[in-house]
């Protein structure tokens, strides 16, 4: 989770491309751009589940 939470924070705190978030973090592109997706289903499940 720590790696989506960079992402996150480079991508849209910093404005940084996906491509450059890649670089900095070791992952490809792809993986930047399915983190927030990610990142938003698993704090979806878990608001859910507290209902």
């Amino acid at each position: 989770m720590e790696r989506e939470r960079r992402i996150i924070e480079m991508g849209f705190g910093r404005e940084m491309a996906r491509s450059r978030i890649g670089d900095v973090l070791d992952v490809s592109r792809l993986q930047v751009s399915r983190s927030p997706s990610r990142t938003r289903d698993i704090l979806r499940s878990g608001m859910l589940a507290d209902d």
